[in-house]
């Protein structure tokens, strides 16, 4: 049995499913270039913001550049803090082979987590026309190869997060068709289903960009002439805590520090769902050992029920009953009566008499015998007296005789 049941664990740990972490590490392509020359030299600058599932920034974490068909280099950090977003690791990409990639990035956390991001599109073009080949009647010699003019290297210049750019504001936030101020909206719990408008001011005529997470929505507009800016989330969004989150860019490609907000949406978390399911739903391992400990706990129990217990009830009903904890004990008792019977049917005499009446018995015919012997004293006495009476009246009547 303890075999069996240490079978039964070794095999819940093999089989112990690795569930999925979740992240709201991001990915997007700065300055709104996302094309460059396939020359080696042009391109194209992505920043990856490393995420914890706990909201935090992780400065250690590894970050790999997906496909590894494309060559990246490191451009550099932007750190603000520990929260998630404001902590950024840039990557310059370049590609000598022209064509349209879907660039990622896999993260390695230092607590072990793991991730993927999301992925943005990314184009090298070639300035070498593509060949058509035409149809030729005779052939005619190759011409000369001409020199093809290398193409300068554009010089782009890198993202910098400055404190003199002003943050982006919100002001307001519509949901469906109620107006809130800022206060009032991050009290409120919101549905999944509710549509969401931002509004605020910030840098006249500047890039705006807004995200929200954990859906890792992104969305860009441009702030007007007066400073406002007003953008709408449609999607549905996941139960639990969301925050928001804006930056702004400059003409000069200057990127703002962000600015979040932080509200509610009503319902169990994905995150609350999946545990469930882990501790209790799709986790074959748990179903295997609760099995196996069942088995095991009803095969104990039948076997010291039936080996201990069960005597012992049958004992007490026994001694309940008849007095003996169990039958061997009545029967042994029984057969002893059965032969204490059998030996006084065979003392008796052949007349129905019992031969060693001792006892009381004794004690009870003894009287009765003095009472037979003096009964038969007294008729003894009657016959003598007669007997002597006669002898009288016989010698009366020869006197009487003789004197005649």
């Amino acid at each position: 049995m303890k075999k069996l049941f240490l079978s039964f664990f070794l095999f819940s740990l093999l089989v112990t499913p690795v569930f999925a972490v979740t992240s709201t590490s991001t990915i997007e392509v700065l300055n709104n270039k996302s094309e460059a020359d396939a020359d080696g030299q042009d391109f194209v600058t992505v920043a990856v913001s490393p995420c914890l599932s706990n909201g935090k920034a992780d400065e250690e974490a590894t970050v790999t550049i997906t496909p590894d068909t494309i060559t990246n280099t490191a451009a550099g950090t932007v750190l603000n803090g520990d929260e998630c977003g404001e902590f950024e690791k840039k990557f310059k990409l370049t590609s000598t082979k022209a064509g349209t990639y879907n660039v990622g990035a896999y993260i390695v956390f230092k607590n072990g987590e793991i991730f993927n991001t999301q992925t943005v599109q990314v184009k090298f073009t070639s300035d070498e026309p593509t060949p058509t080949p035409t149809p030729t009647v005779t052939p005619t010699p190759a011409p000369e190869p001409s020199a093809v003019p290398t193409k300068k290297p554009t010089i782009t210049p890198e993202v910098k997060e400055v404190e003199s750019l002003e943050n982006p504001k919100f002001t307001k936030v519509k949901v469906d068709d109620q107006n809130y101020e800022i206060s009032d909206f991050q009290e409120l719990t919101l549905k999944p289903e509710a549509k969401l408008t931002f509004s605020g001011t910030a840098l006249k005529d500047a890039k705006l960009s807004i995200f929200l997470y954990p859906e890792q929505k992104m969305g860009k507009v441009k702030v007007d002439g007066d400073g406002n800016w007003e953008f709408t989330f449609e999607e549905k969004m996941d139960p639990g805590d969301h925050k928001v989150e804006a930056k702004i860019s400059d003409t000069d490609g200057n990127v703002s520090k962000r600015t979040s907000l932080s509200f509610k949406v009503e319902g169990e978390t994905a995150q609350q769902k999946s545990a469930a399911e882990r501790k209790y739903g799709t986790n074959i391992a748990f179903w295997i050992l609760l099995l196996s400990f069942l088995g095991v706990a009803t095969g104990t129990g039948f076997y010291l029920y039936k080996k201990h217990w069960l005597p012992k009830k049958k004992k007490t009903i026994n001694k309940q009953k008849t007095g003996y904890e169990n039958d061997g004990e009545l029967q042994e008792e029984e057969d002893k009566e059965g032969k204490d019977i059998s030996d006084g049917e065979n003392d008796l005499e052949p007349d129905g008499t019992v031969e060693n009446a001792e006892t009381v018995e004794n004690g009870e015919a003894e009287p009765e015998k003095d009472s037979e012997s003096a009964s038969d004293g007294e008729e003894d006495e009657g016959p003598e007296e007669d007997e002597e009476n006669i002898d009288n009246d016989t010698e009366t009547e020869e006197k009487k005789k003789n004197s005649e």
